[in-house]
């Protein structure tokens, strides 16, 4: 892999063949110093580097503290690399955009990444991370766009998430995340997509009542978890609202409107009706009305068709 003999400012490269890995981590480690001086962008992703390219590439971010946009998805990057990377970049000043996606990275998501307070964009889906997420993951005050969903992330989502007032996606679905719906999530009003589906979170969704305040959310995802509750009235404010998922025991104000109805069992189906009309829903009178089971159930499945029965 030959590098230019003039050090550019951004250097790409892929599809590395056999034995350029090995090529590469030479290069830039007879090279580090210098190309520290220039290199602001740096994508090397869909390539095979593996656990010792991405050491390697960890000693060249040590030298380097221009580096605006780094992009290593797609690698095989393995084991504990993460802290490794996280450690070398924790005092870069200028990176905005670091992206380690589709990797198979374990370990937690280093707290140094915390101090990376230029961050625009995070991204760490579909790796092995475990653990919680970093407390102080408030302090990437510039952060818009934050994706770790597809590993294996548990806790509950901290309380400072709310200190990322520029954050427009947050995406943290297929984890193992308990607990709490954090009410800071409501400070985040340049929200435009929430997606924490297929996760283990055991809070009432009813008292999520800062979640009107998030008026240009346009996804709320929050299906398949171990919620309770209501959908909460502040669901009516979400003006730019398109796609609504949650379970179907939340859905209050549809069994309302659909007094002693039955209504199909649609699995994970887009409810926005619910945030249209919930006024009115919630309006109706329905007395004994059936519960979610029966409500969203085959008549097949019920073997009756007497809600008493």
């Amino acid at each position: 892999v030959p590098l230019c003999s003039r050090t550019p400012a951004s250097l790409s490269i892929s599809l590395l063949g056999s034995g350029g890995v090995a090529e590469l981590s030479r290069a830039l480690a007879g090279r580090a110093t210098h190309l520290a001086a220039q290199l602001t962008r740096l994508d090397v992703s869909d390539n095979r580097l593996g656990l010792h390219g991405g050491l390697a590439m960890a000693e060249l971010f040590k030298e380097n503290d221009t580096l605006q946009d780094v992009c290593l998805s797609g690698n095989k990057l393995c084991d504990r690399v993460a802290d490794g990377l996280a450690k070398a970049l924790s005092k870069n000043e200028t990176l905005t955009r670091l992206d380690v996606s589709h990797n198979k990275i374990t370990g937690s998501i280093p707290n140094e990444l915390t101090n990376l307070t230029k961050l625009q964009v995070l991204y760490l889906q579909s790796n092995n991370l475990d653990g919680e997420m970093p407390v102080d993951i408030g302090n990437l005050k510039e952060l818009r766009f934050l994706n770790g969903s597809t590993n294996n992330i548990s806790g509950s989502i901290p309380a400072s998430i709310g200190g990322l007032r520029d954050l427009q996606e947050l995406n943290f679905f297929e984890n193992r995340i308990t607990g709490e719906i954090p009410l800071s999530l409501g400070d985040l009003w340049n929200l435009r997509s929430l997606r924490f589906h297929d996760n283990e979170i055991t809070a009432n969704i009813s008292r999520f009542t800062t979640l009107g305040n998030l008026g240009r959310l346009v996804t709320l995802d929050f299906y398949n978890n171990k919620m309770v509750g209501d959908v909460p009235a502040s669901i009516q404010n979400l003006t730019s609202l398109q796609y609504l998922y949650l379970q179907n025991e939340h859905y209050l104000p549809l069994r309302k409107k659909y007094c002693r109805q039955r209504l199909p069992n649609n699995g994970k189906y887009n409810y926005r009706i619910v945030r249209d009309e919930y006024v009115q829903m919630m309006a109706m009178h329905c007395e004994d009305m059936h519960d979610t089971r029966f409500t969203f159930n085959s008549l097949q499945a019920s073997s009756s068709y007497d809600a008493t029965t």
